[in-house]
């Protein structure tokens, strides 16, 4: 059974280290919750345990920011679509327990293994609900969000649950039970998990009314920030969800069950086949599975006193069975345990997500400190990145990082650094691993191109996320009273923020309106063993896996002499600072990359000596090193390297000086 490690590190554990933290101000907010969902905190109690939350965050459509941008292959819509017809799903029964959450992320789950693994497996939705509970009858479940039993959830809990290493385990670990019955917290320990959820998306919230007898879309925003969509903008949201379900499987979403006009049969709903709401003010509270869709269905499927305009309609697993004994004798539930929802169903697209990355389990230990997943976002207007780092304390006397996971608040880009010697928090001792541009995705898992061995007692893993103009934001947990993360906790010493990689805020330190212990959703994945691959070698040069770069290059060096210093079984090439492919006489200048091109690697070229990229050692190279040295220009990483050239671990004056004896021929570098 792999290792699940939530870290209780506490602050005597920083205190080793010199120059640790600079308390700073780290001045932040949290980001301001959508309409939806300040309008439900204000249900009772009674209410809200009967309804489904909306999405704490507005979630715009954004046309330049779709599937296609994402890399994902456009794929020819029909304009019918049913994943039944190329896998098999099995349609689950919640009975008289709450389960339908965890039931359509079951089937969600089993939809992508069956779409795109090609395997049949069914999942254990008993161990989700109870996984996420809180008490239980020998006490309290230290994982669990602030819910009981048969008390209902939604994705985001769920999801938390897939991410942390507890889930999913097969439906035979821990079976289906028509009850809700409190249990021991042996019973839900002990399973194996079986596979790893890296990444899933929320798609945008599109929230619907009538006004003068049309279909009105929009944010659902009823303040300043209100954004109306077009016709053409809500065709384009539904082929991202449906380019989704013929890559991914289904896709998550809700309706409102209870209200039972809604359905076309009011004798009997349950020989119902179509069902649309059309009214605003009811909430949702039931979850579905949706497995695709009929742009062509008739509205005349419907419930006449509550008919849609559009033909259209989106087919969704429910979980209510297949069929029903009555007095009658057997009747089947809806369309064999199918349902269509119009498009125009004033639910259904307000709270849609998918899975895009269901993967093996590949890791040993997990390090993180947000089980329950990210509830609240911080951000500030003034700066245009911020740094959010995790301490951890090693387990292992040998473990290698191999992958890092966050979620993402649509930022422009992200950078993730490693201190994997010891909890020290400066820009000098974090390693810069992995760079990764804009995503739409709301939570990613990345490989890093080559695992960092783990040599300290503690280790750092530090996220920067870079945004824009209008500022940036970063995804965290944290303790709300009376939300599903009331039980959210922290502690000195685990997550940190910063401005600038240098000087640091405990985040337990802060306090933002109701919310405390605040700790950053970076999750680390190690294993305990890895065979090192060296891809190239070379006894000429020096090769840094981590910052992947190629150093002591002689100045003067040309492409067919520097490849022919390597061995290895790709195909090596030199490219120039703006790509384009050096040839054999050419000079080997610093900032130019050696691509090995059926590994899809590369590594920075640093040239001694050499630090305006020419390759050769001139006035100039001196000129740039002088200004380095008293500030007036500062030097990129590569090039500030190439003018260490007595590799001190920093330009000096001894760097000038010796430069300036070998372009007087005084001296010259020789050999290393």
């Amino acid at each position: 059974m792999k290792k699940i490690i939530i870290c209780t590190l506490m602050l005597y554990c920083l205190l080793n280290t010199t120059n640790q933290v600079i308390a700073s101000n780290f001045n932040v907010e949290t980001s301001k919750y959508s309409d939806k969902y300040i309008q439900w905190l204000g249900l009772s109690e009674e209410e809200k345990a009967k309804t489904i939350p909306p999405a704490m965050y507005v979630k715009e459509i954004n046309t330049n920011n779709n599937l296609a941008k994402r890399n994902i292959r456009l794929l020819s819509i029909n304009s019918k679509y049913n994943l039944l017809d190329t896998i098999n799903l099995k349609v689950k029964n919640q009975m008289d327990t709450n389960q339908c959450w965890a039931m359509a992320t079951t089937t969600q789950l089993e939809s992508y293994m069956a779409k795109v693994k090609s395997t049949n497996v069914e999942y254990s939705t008993r161990h989700i609900e109870y996984s996420t509970a809180k008490t239980f009858i020998d006490g309290i479940n230290e994982q669990g969000h602030n819910r009981e039993i048969d008390a209902g959830g939604n994705f985001n809990i769920a999801y938390a649950y897939l991410t942390s290493g507890r889930g999913p385990v097969i439906e035979e670990d821990m079976p289906f039970e028509n009850n809700s019955k409190k249990i021991y917290l042996s019973e839900i320990e002990g399973k194996e998990t079986v596979a790893h959820l890296k990444e899933f998306i929320s798609f945008p919230n599109i929230y619907k009314e009538t006004k003068n007898g049309e279909i009105i879309y929009s944010n659902g925003q009823t303040s300043g920030e209100y954004i109306e969509y077009t016709k053409d903008q809500i065709i384009e949201f539904r082929n991202n969800v449906k380019e989704h379900i013929m890559q991914y499987g289904s896709v998550l979403a809700v309706i409102n069950a209870e209200h039972k006009e809604f359905f076309s049969n009011q004798v009997n709903f349950l020989n119902s086949k179509a069902y649309y709401c059309d009214n605003e003010n009811i909430e949702a509270n039931h979850q579905v599975a949706i497995v695709g869709w009929d742009d062509d269905y008739s509205i005349y499927n419907f419930n006449e006193e509550h008919r849609p305009k559009s033909t259209g309609a989106w087919i969704v697993q429910n979980s209510y069975g297949t069929q029903v004994e009555t007095e009658d004798g057997v009747q089947p539930v809806f369309d064999n345990g199918y349902l269509y929802v119009s498009y125009d169903d004033y639910l259904i697209e307000t709270y849609m997500s998918g899975i895009i990355q269901l993967d093996d389990i590949k890791y040993d230990d997990i390090y993180q400190y947000d089980p329950l997943g990210a509830n609240d976002s911080i951000y500030t207007d003034e700066k245009q990145e911020m740094w959010l780092a995790n301490v951890y304390k090693n387990k292992n006397e040998i473990s290698y990082l191999t992958e890092v996971s966050f979620y993402n608040t649509y930022n422009e880009g992200y950078e993730i650094y490693i201190n994997a010697n010891n909890s020290v928090l400066n820009t000098n001792d974090l390693v810069k691993v992995k760079s990764i541009g804009k995503t739409n995705s709301n939570y990613i898992t990345v490989t890093l191109d080559n695992p960092v061995k783990i040599t300290g007692r503690e280790f750092v893993v530090c996220i920067k996320y870079i945004g824009n103009s209008e500022g940036v934001s970063a995804p965290v947990e944290s303790r709300i009273e009376n939300t599903m993360w009331e039980t959210a906790k922290s502690n000195s010493g685990e997550s940190y923020g910063s401005f600038d990689g240098n000087q640091w805020e405990d985040l337990i330190n802060l306090q933002l309106n109701g919310r405390s212990n605040v700790n950053a959703c970076i999750k680390a994945f190690t294993v305990d063993e890895y065979i090192e691959k060296t891809l190239i070698k070379t006894e000429q040069y020096e090769i840094e896996q981590n910052k992947k770069q190629i150093k002591k290059v002689l100045p003067g060096t040309n492409v067919m002499n520097f490849l022919n210093n390597f061995t290895s079984e790709d195909t090596l090439k030199v490219y120039d600072i703006y790509g384009n492919e050096m040839q054999e006489n050419d000079i080997v200048g610093t900032g130019m990359e050696l691509k090995l091109l059926q590994t899809n690697n590369s590594y920075k070229i640093v040239v001694v000596g050499d630090v305006n990229g020419d390759g050769d050692i001139t006035a100039t190279d001196l000129l740039k090193i002088k200004r380095d040295l008293v500030n007036i220009e500062n030097l990129e990483e590569e090039y500030k390297q190439a003018g260490d050239v007595n590799f001190s671990g920093g330009i000096t004056p001894s760097d000038l000086l010796q430069i300036k004896q070998v372009i007087c021929k005084i001296t010259n570098f020789g050999n290393f």
